[in-house]
């Protein structure tokens, strides 16, 4: 499958840039196999104050094709931006956006996400922890928002209470993904659940999310479709836990020379 990708260079990387294009497109067509076409290098776009413009960015650390066509990849961005089919929501079983992810979303979409939400609630009654609902996404730049109910712990959990909740998050995940299929969606992005107000610690977190995502490609019954699913925190904490955990799972990865950015 053909992608093309827009890559917005930073005022230091238009400099670098500048003096190595031959070189850099070389290492790009013989490390990953693409070819790079650079634009506009020798007069880059400048504002009013004499600074490069850049659009909003975001950065894939890593990146895996696994079987039965669901890819698995690592993300650095605000899912209040992000472009996805569909985005998780990090949800209590009420669905009542009060904090957190869940409040910026909802800021994000605008009212009609907690209308939407409330009325789910009214019709079917609270969202049980390892379970999730859909709504539509309102202003957000996807179709869908996955509200996904993980397990809340105590502050700093001990280790018999982190194991009685693994379950609740692999059921958590397992349902994300199961409705992103149901619902014909073809990306999602992934935000490190229960953690964060939920106090599960973040490499544990990243350890279930990561491994439950393979365990449900590996299975996955329907591999005529594709589904994209990318692990999403716009923290460096998360970003770096769930790489961590990602390169440890996955043996063969993405090594990305230098950060690479891509516009939306």
């Amino acid at each position: 499958m053909n992608t093309k990708a827009n890559i917005p260079l930073t005022k230091e990387g238009i400099e670098i840039v500048k003096n190595s294009q031959q070189a850099l497109c070389t290492v790009l067509k013989g490390k990953f196999g693409c070819t790079a076409v650079i634009h506009n290098v020798d007069v880059p776009t400048t504002s009013s104050s004499g600074s490069v413009n850049l659009t909003t960015m975001f950065e894939m650390k890593y990146c895996k094709q696994v079987v039965n066509g669901l890819k698995i990849s690592v993300w650095k961005d605000d899912l209040t931006v992000h472009k996805a089919d569909a985005v998780v929501n990090a949800a209590n079983e009420y669905l009542s956006h009060g904090g957190g992810l869940a409040l910026a979303l909802s800021k994000a979409g605008g009212p009609q996400i907690q209308q939407m939400s409330d009325q789910v609630i009214h019709l079917h009654g609270r969202v049980p922890t390892g379970q999730a609902a859909v709504t539509l996404a309102g202003n957000l730049p996807c179709k869908r928002i996955i509200h996904a109910v993980g397990p809340c712990v105590s502050r700093n959990p001990a280790q018999s209470e982190l194991d009685m909740a693994r379950p609740l998050l692999e059921k958590a995940i397992w349902t994300i993904l199961q409705l992103s299929e149901y619902n014909n969606l073809q990306s999602v992005a992934i935000p490190a659940l229960s953690s964060g107000l939920y106090n599960f610690p973040l490499r544990f977190c990243a350890d279930i999310i990561v491994k439950t995502v393979k365990m449900f490609g590996d299975m996955r019954t329907a591999p005529g479709r594709s589904l994209d699913v990318r692990l999403v925190n716009n923290d460096d904490p998360s970003v770096l836990e769930m790489s961590d955990v990602f390169y440890v799972v996955h043996t063969t990865f993405l090594s990305l020379i230098m950060p690479i950015f891509i516009s939306h």
